[in-house]
């Protein structure tokens, strides 16, 4: 059965942290959700004595000894909402079982270096279960995103251009719904079809 390798390269704009910063999570937990625990039952985490839950979330890359990255978990994000733009989602329902993504630390890049820290804070307004809170970013000005898909299903592979088109359009990361961050302003791809793949589905390039 033929395998499709499809290579991905993007230059994506305004690119925002996308992970609760660990503290302010757990002040936030704190204050609005284990407030509905009653009598004896007691939550299954150490909470700090004194923490004053702020209305301004940070939110940060990931990184570490490297540089800052993305995880494939974020790629399948991105190609699920393609899909439902589309209206595929009974064609190419739970795309995480149809598509390899490689590698799974996807490592921010710029004029071919490694990005090791965020250029610097964005804040927005996000509006949560419990009102309107301030949400502070780390923020990439532009990053280089390479990344493959490896597939055996032809029904993906023939609507990846479609895919491809539409993703552009909706961007990558936090506040991409306005188009304010995560613009993607290149989409590079390449497409093979393979008789077979590495064992390991590795793919430097």
């Amino acid at each position: 059965m033929t395998w499709y390798r499809i290579r991905v390269k993007m230059v994506v704009k305004d690119l925002l942290g996308s992970i609760p910063d660990q503290e302010e999570l757990q002040a936030y937990v704190e204050k609005h959700y284990l407030r509905e625990f009653k009598g004896d039952v007691e939550p299954d985490i150490e909470l700090p004595e004194s923490v004053e839950p702020s209305r301004i979330i940070t939110q940060r890359f990931r990184r570490d000894e490297t540089g800052i990255y993305l995880v494939k978990g974020q790629v399948y994000g991105w190609l699920k909402d393609c899909i439902r733009a589309l209206g595929l989602q009974r064609k190419l329902s739970k795309v995480w079982l149809r598509v390899i993504v490689y590698p799974p630390r996807i490592y921010l890049k710029r004029k071919g270096e490694i990005l090791r820290k965020a250029d610097g804070i964005r804040v927005r307004p996000v509006r949560g279960p419990y009102g309107s809170v301030l949400c502070r970013h780390e923020w990439v000005w532009e990053a280089e995103v390479r990344f493959t898909l490896w597939t055996q299903d032809r029904a993906f592979a023939l609507h990846w251009d479609a895919i491809k088109a539409v993703g552009r359009q909706i961007g990558l990361g936090p506040g991409r719904n306005k188009g304010d961050y995560g613009r993607i302003v290149v989409l590079e791809d390449e497409v093979r079809e393979l008789a077979q793949p590495p064992s390991d589905f590795k793919d430097e390039w």
